[in-house]
Order: structure tokens, then C-alpha cells, then sequence
């Protein structure tokens, strides 16, 4: 920088080499070549995130073996001025007969743009404990419409369903699908697929926890700035059951892409149902911080000062919530925390203590001190 100081943007394996980078007119992004998969391919980079080696690096060639892409350059690009789209509603896919209940998925932007979405259908009544399936579709207009619908795997023979699918890319550029096999109530198996070929086809890669109970929400899987793969989960209290709770809130995390998995000894307890689906993200000061579903009319945090190997004990904001499932995540470019629940409660109300309705979203800009900007993105109460 500007006083002399030098700062190390790239931590890859033993002989990688990285030539011929470019910053973009705006500074945000940096181009790049590297032979990280083994043939000289071109790369982007997120300047701001300062995560080069994971899910703020994309690439942007395919050379075949023997060939190399060399020399990459920035070109400003002027379009027509058009007006945003307006925010719209979208339905990927209507219940039917067969598959009654079609939900709980993940998506991915792939290298050239497209969306990948892995979701579950459920057959017989749409329970949760109902025979699954985990399908993809695409959307090539940035999600106003899907197709490519195809099957990416079943519930295996004699097991319960196949649940919670998550989606992050590998460090290779590869992208892993973390989801679990419900072999019976209180019983499950979480494995890791790889796809090398942006979601045409899935390998399987790892098994872990085996047979064990740290059942998984879909979509929480969270890379930090270290590399580390952290997997959130919500395991029954030690002897209660996994149809009814009480449960509590823990972490899966991987240091080698996916491969080997550790099990936080935390286990964060709250009253009634307990800490349920609990989700991660890392703060630009360095901590990791969880939020979960509860049965107690607040959002409650968690955080962790050791990349989410172990947690504090948790505590209530002053956002108001109904028992449903929050969102935390990072806004790419600005650092700052993005939280989406219900801001609603009502424990009068038939069942969840209140109707999921609105869906609401607020901004922290103290790595989640305190939240700001609250606004309702869905506000159907039909929905």
C-alpha cells in the first residue's frame, strides 16, 4: 500500500504458482491466474472480503489440460441505463400428487452466472419424517426462472429420508453438497459430494458423524476467512428425543475442505424446544456469531472467539420473533452483518408462537452488537 506496507493476499497449497494480476477499475476485485487445480486458469477475487482462497474467489476460465490461460485485463463495459428489477416473488416448484411438499433448499451462483438450487421433495404426506428427495434446477435470469429439473440423489433403501442440502464451493473450485441421511429417527449420517463440473453430476467425497443425531438445517454451511468449513446443528438434549426435544445448538467444522470433521463439545441450551436451527457468520472483528430458533418470543445470539470450535453462553436481543428459522450472513463489499426472520409474535396464536409473517430483514454495522434498518421484504400473511 501507499506506506509501504506488504500484505500476503494468497495462502494455496505447496507449489502453486500465481502470476499476472490486475486490479479492476473500481478496486473491488482483483484478476489473476494460478495453477492451483494442476493447468494455468484465470481467477477473481473479492479485494474486500480477503478471502482468496474460498467462496469470494471464482473462476472465470476452463482451459483443457496442456493449454493455459494467460494475461487476463479489465474492460468497462457500458450498458443502456435500465431500470432494477422490481423485487418479485418467485415459486421454483408447485406441490403435486407424488411430491407433495417441495422446500428447503440452497443455491449457488456457478462460474458463468447461472444459479444452481438444490432443494428436497417430499412424498406420502410432505412430513418431516416423509420419504425425500434431493433435486436441482437452474436459473439463467438470476433467479426469475428455473428448469434443468433432474434428480441428484434418494433416500437409500430401508433409511427414513435424505435432508438439508448446503452448497459452498470447494478450495479447488470445485462445489461441495453437505446434506444428511435420516437412516430412522435418532439416527443419521452426514456425507459431503463433490461436483467438478458446476452441478452436472455429484461424487460422493466424505461420511461423518455416522448413525449419530446432529441433524442439520439446510443452507448454514459457512466458510470463514481461515478456510475452515463450519456446519451448524441442532442435536436432541442428552437423552431426550429427536421427534420432540428439548434440542440444543452445536458445530461441525472441517480444516481440510471437507474431508474430516470436528464436533464442538458446546452445546447451547435454552428453555421449552431448546436452541434450534441455528445459524453461523463470521464478523469483521474476528468472532463468529450464532443466531437461533426458539420458543421464547426473541432471537438469540451465540458467539464464538476460536472460529466456532467452541460457544458462549447464549443471550436475547430486542428483535422479536415467532419459533421459525433465521438468517445471517454477510453483505459481499461492505462487511456488515445481514439478519432475515419473522418480526412477529403472538403466543396466543395456534401453533409457533405466531404467524411466519413478515419476513423481515435489519443490518448491523458492529459485527451484531446492535441491528438497524429494519424492513419487511414479504408482508403476504397469507404466506
Amino acid at each position: 500500500d501507499l506506506d509501504a506496507k506488504t500484505k500476503q493476499l494468497t495462502q494455496s497449497k505447496p507449489g502453486a504458482r500465481h502470476y499476472h494480476p490486475a486490479v479492476s477499475p473500481n478496486g473491488k476485485w482483483i484478476l489473476f491466474g494460478s495453477d492451483r487445480s494442476g493447468t494455468m486458469q484465470l481467477y477473481v477475487a473479492d479485494l474486500d472480503s480477503n478471502r482468496f482462497e474460498n467462496e469470494s474467489l471464482w473462476p472465470i476460465t476452463d482451459v483443457p489440460e496442456g493449454h493455459c490461460a494467460m494475461h487476463g485485463s479489465w474492460q468497462t463495459l457500458r450498458l443502456p441505463s435500465a431500470e432494477p428489477l422490481a423485487p418479485k416473488a418467485v415459486t421454483v416448484a408447485k406441490s403435486a400428487s407424488d411430491y407433495t411438499r417441495k422446500s428447503e433448499g440452497d443455491v449457488i451462483e456457478l462460474a458463468d452466472g447461472r444459479l444452481l438450487l438444490v432443494y428436497m421433495e417430499f412424498a406420502g404426506d410432505g412430513s418431516d419424517f416423509a420419504k425425500t428427495r434431493l433435486v436441482a434446477q437452474e436459473s439463467s435470469d438470476q433467479g426469475r426462472s428455473w428448469g434443468k429439473h433432474r434428480v441428484i440423489t434418494e433416500t437409500a433403501p430401508g433409511d427414513l429420508n435424505v435432508y438439508s442440502p448446503h452448497l459452498t464451493r470447494a478450495l479447488d473450485g470445485g462445489i461441495l453438497l453437505v446434506f444428511m441421511r435420516q437412516h430412522r429417527p435418532g439416527s443419521l449420517t452426514n456425507l459431503v459430494w463433490k461436483t467438478n463440473d458446476e452441478g452436472q453430476s455429484f461424487a460422493a467425497l466424505s461420511e461423518f458423524v455416522p448413525k449419530q443425531n446432529f441433524s442439520l438445517c439446510n443452507g448454514t454451511i459457512k466458510r470463514l476467512s481461515s478456510g475452515r468449513l463450519l456446519l451448524p446443528a441442532s442435536p436432541p438434549a442428552p437423552g431426550k428425543s429427536a421427534e420432540t426435544g428439548p434440542y440444543s445448538a452445536t458445530t461441525l467444522y472441517s480444516d481440510d475442505d471437507g474431508i474430516t470433521w470436528q464436533v464442538s463439545p458446546s452445546r447451547i441450551a435454552l428453555p421449552k424446544r431448546g436452541a434450534m436451527e441455528p445459524h453461523v457468520e463470521e464478523t469483521g472483528d474476528g468472532r463468529v456469531l450464532m443466531v437461533m430458533r426458539n420458543q421464547l418470543g426473541k432471537l438469540y445470539f451465540s458467539e464464538s472467539s476460536d472460529e466456532g470450535a467452541t460457544w458462549s453462553e447464549p443471550w436475547a436481543s430486542e428483535l422479536i420473533t415467532p419459533e421459525s428459522c433465521p438468517e445471517l450472513t454477510r453483505i459481499p463489499g461492505t462487511g456488515d452483518l445481514l439478519l432475515i426472520w419473522n418480526h412477529h409474535y403472538d403466543a396466543s396464536f395456534r401453533s409457533h408462537f405466531g404467524k411466519r409473517s413478515p419476513l423481515t430483514s435489519a443490518i448491523s454495522k458492529d459485527h451484531g452488537k446492535s441491528w438497524q434498518s429494519l424492513r419487511d421484504i414479504e408482508t403476504d400473511p397469507s404466506r
